[in-house]
């Protein structure tokens, strides 16, 4: 049913029970009470839904009929709460949206309110290493660009419920580990009352490492740069750090190097090195 058609068949209710009301308004004395309709609907497709329990304190619970509509009728005028009582229902825990549920009830009034339920599904995400296909706990994040959901510290997570729609999974991963420290998913559909499942691979680093030291005063030597001849042809220079230690991130390129020189601070080149 489209929106259009949805708010029509609404508006004919009230407008009915408009009518109804004039029609009694032969008496002598005026009508002093008015009455109260109270819709619950999907918003997705404006279905109505029947046998929901609508609670309003001080007139009662009523269930919602064919049209979605719970009603009171010839009620006292005032001010009102009404309430959707779903947490028994198959909609439990879904996305709900409504008006104001704070009201006021005037003589010889109709007053009309909608209550809607955002279609949900949920959407659980794996981080894997793609070696292994193991789960990754270094995962740090898991995150769901524009919802603000997130958790830490989790190889795997659900997120239930998700209003349904596209939505991107984000990972962040602990630095120095992996080849990527962010990795995103395409864009994943979440339907209805269903499980999508994602998952995000990523790749372990594969390094070489040296670390160089003068045999002599059997120290390590920092500044030095290391110059690695790659399977694929280049010509790879690493700096060593303050422990005289050098890494080369070889995960783009064969398995194995070769060491060509070892350069030190003072432009000497030495052949003696220490693998580790």
């Amino acid at each position: 049913m489209s929106a259009k058609d949805f708010f029509s068949k609404l508006e004919s209710r009230k407008q009915g029970r408009h009518t109804a009301r004039k029609g009694r308004a032969t008496q002598r004395c005026p009508l002093t009470s008015g009455d109260v309709l109270v819709c619950v609907y999907k918003l997705s497709n404006f279905e109505a839904i029947p046998g929901m329990a609508v609670d309003i304190p001080g007139l009662g619970a009523a269930t919602t009929d064919d049209m979605g509509v719970a009603e009171w009728l010839e009620q006292t005028p005032g001010a009102y709460t009404y309430a959707v009582q779903h947490a028994n229902s198959a909609y439990a825990g879904k996305m709900w949206r409504g008006d104001n549920a704070n009201f006021g009830l005037g003589a010889n009034s109709v007053s009309l309110h909608i209550a809607g339920v955002a279609s949900s599904g949920a959407l659980k995400v794996e981080v894997r290493l793609r070696s292994t296909d193991d789960l990754l706990p270094a995962a740090d994040v898991h995150a769901i660009e524009g919802t603000g959901e997130l958790s830490e510290g989790e190889a795997e997570r659900s997120f239930d419920p998700l209003p349904v729609g596209a939505y991107t999974v984000v990972a962040k991963l602990k630095p120095n580990l992996y080849s990527a420290e962010t990795v995103r998913s395409a864009t994943v559909e979440v339907r209805e009352d269903e499980t999508s499942t994602v998952v995000l691979r990523v790749d372990e680093l594969t390094w070489v490492e040296l670390a160089v030291r003068d045999m002599t005063g059997r120290r390590y030597i920092a500044g030095c740069r290391a110059a690695l001849d790659m399977p694929n042809g280049a010509l790879l220079t690493e700096p060593t750090d303050a422990l005289g230690v050098a890494r080369a991130d070889v995960s783009a390129a064969a398995q194995s190097c070769t060491l060509r020189h070892v350069t030190t601070p003072g432009d000497t080149i030495y052949e003696l090195i220490e693998i580790i």
